[in-house]
């Protein structure tokens, strides 16, 4: 299959030479940008981003990952990135429902077939990419290994809160507001109002000034607040996550010890239920391990490459 060329920011991505960036079309229709690394010969890492996130946040990870050896490639969900918004209002974060985000995830892997990339096909799956990538194995989908970096199993939220904010957004979307933007939040991506040396994403006031520069120079990226529809969403696939039995498989899990998006004890809840995982947990991260200080961020892409190293045979 020829596929369309997409357009790729590589002057705020500081990414290695040599992507390849293109547009897929979702089996409903929908077009999504795909960006891939080529050049590692050990195999490929396809990424499933969290919420808010574009492929140009993840250039130095692809960095990271090739000089490991390791080919890399990721999407802009659906409402994400210069993907198909899902709302006239660019800025809102939204779907009807998690299983959408399958439609993405099926076509980006399978153009990785298609691409002919080197195998084997390793999935890594950030924050809601983590819900999404949980997902994916229970429906079968080929990975050797997978990996995932505080994943939104659950988000963070105490137990009340938690059940509030469910009867909250049901009611909404019951009324008509799925697409309206949660209470408190707006057009304004976190990024852009959150101090650098109080955020929850990274304790490196660097790389958080670095991602607020790359959203404020390529502002078509940048998205805010979840609407009623994502938010109502997003609880119901954790609660249905959460209750399934584990996928087969090998799994590395990988949790910052400064968590605060989403929640460590439904990840630990889960590790523990799942006898083919693997909990590492990284002293001192916040919810980006990926976009930590240089230490930790090392530490990661160690973990992860070694992991996936000892499953590639």
């Amino acid at each position: 299959m020829k596929f369309e060329k997409a357009p790729l920011f590589t002057d705020i991505a500081e990414s290695p030479a040599g992507a390849v960036s293109l547009w897929l079309r979702a089996a409903d229709g929908n077009r999504i940008r795909m960006a891939v690394w080529p050049s590692g010969k050990k195999g490929t890492i396809l990424l499933y981003p969290g919420r808010t996130e574009y492929i140009e946040k993840y250039g130095m990870s692809a960095g990271e990952f090739l000089r490991r050896g390791y080919s890399f490639a990721t999407v802009d969900w659906r409402g994400q990135g210069l993907s198909d918004r899902q709302h006239d209002d660019r800025s809102l974060c939204h779907v009807g429902s998690f299983s959408e985000f399958q439609l993405d995830a099926a076509a980006a892997r399978q153009a990785l077939s298609e691409l002919a990339v080197p195998q084997p096909i390793f999935l890594l799956a950030h924050s809601m990419g983590g819900c999404i990538g949980l997902r994916s194995l229970h429906e079968g989908f080929d990975f050797r290994a997978s990996a995932f970096s505080g994943p939104m199993w659950r988000i963070y939220l105490g137990r009340v809160l938690r059940k509030l904010a469910l009867a909250i957004s049901k009611s909404a979307v019951g009324m008509g507001f799925s697409k309206k933007y949660v209470f408190g939040t707006s057009h304004r991506n976190y990024i852009h109002f959150a101090k650098a040396d109080k955020n929850v994403l990274t304790s490196d006031d660097e790389m958080f000034l670095f991602l607020r520069r790359q959203i404020e120079s390529r502002t078509e990226l940048s998205v805010g607040g979840p609407s009623y529809g994502w938010f109502y969403a997003a609880i119901k696939e954790g609660q249905t996550l959460m209750e399934m039995k584990p996928p087969p498989g090998p799994a590395l899990i990988l949790l910052g010890t400064n968590e605060r998006v989403v929640d460590p004890k439904a990840i630990r809840i889960l590790h523990s239920r799942w006898e083919t995982s693997r909990l590492v947990t990284i002293q001192g991260a916040r919810h980006e391990i990926m976009m930590e200080n240089y230490a930790l961020r090392q530490e990661f892409f160690d973990c992860v490459a070694d992991y996936f190293d000892e499953h590639r045979s």
